[in-house]
């Protein structure tokens, strides 16, 4: 961890590492790694910016695609700071303008080692027996591909957009917030639905899927304090929001 202020500069930063090794029952172990950091800066409280970087390695993916690089970035506006808003609007106490951008990962599905296949098992349905001459009896073993390995599957990845707007007024008795989103989720890990049947064969996950989403919400709130040192407050909010299947 690092931070330091001199004069009107705000600087933070942070590193993290870890890696993971979870044993269940008779499972083989699993494992993840991840590695992070973080660094913030600020002039003056009124002009921010934030970056996130994150470089994450899942077992599920073949060494070649074991690890997803998801960024983020933040920058924001502190207007009501400003001198000439300060001095002409008085009845403001706080006006603050906000984007972020950042992209993230996902790996979990129901199967493990994507890009291994399961090769080939043998079963024997009852009752499948042959005779060959008398007291002779065999039985009659059936041979099961197991399903495909996907030797390029990698990351789902979400990228998500924000905006936004904070407001306060006359004493910070009355506030306002507006948010607008969107996300766009792409590679996602589904089974295919087009194969033959006649081709005996099925898959692992593949990266196939795609949906996104978009909306907005605000909410308008006010607080007050009577003469008897009575606090109440009453707030108000609305959202919209639309969620998409673009291919499935």
């Amino acid at each position: 961890n690092y931070a330091r202020s001199f004069n009107n500069h705000y600087i933070t930063a942070m590193g993290i590492f870890n890696r993971n090794e979870r044993n269940t029952s008779l499972q083989p172990v699993y494992r993840d790694e991840a590695w992070a950091a973080r660094a913030t800066y600020s002039y003056a409280l009124k002009y921010l910016f934030e970056v996130n970087l994150g470089y994450t390695g899942s077992e599920q993916f073949a060494p070649a695609n074991r690890f997803g690089f998801f960024p983020a970035y933040a920058v924001g506006w502190n207007a009501g700071e400003e001198k000439f808003i300060k001095e002409n609007l008085t009845f403001l106490d706080k006006l603050k303008f906000r984007y972020s951008y950042g992209k993230t990962g996902y790996d979990a599905t129901p199967e493990r080692w994507l890009y291994e296949s399961e090769g080939y098992s043998t079963t024997y349905p009852a009752h499948t027996y042959a005779q060959f001459g008398p007291g002779y009896i065999l039985r009659q073993y059936m041979y099961k591909e197991g399903k495909v390995a996907n030797i390029n599957a990698q990351w789902e990845e979400s990228v998500k957009h924000n905006f936004g707007v904070e407001t306060a007024f006359f004493e910070r008795r009355m506030a306002f917030s507006f948010d607008i989103f969107k996300e766009e989720r792409d590679k996602i890990l589904m089974l295919p639905g087009s194969i033959p049947g006649f081709t005996m064969v099925t898959f692992k996950p593949l990266n196939l899927g795609r949906t996104k989403n978009h909306g907005f919400e605000f909410e308008l709130s006010y607080r007050d304090e009577t003469e008897w040192e009575l606090k109440y407050s009453a707030s108000a909010n609305f959202s919209f929001s639309e969620n998409r299947v673009v291919f499935q």
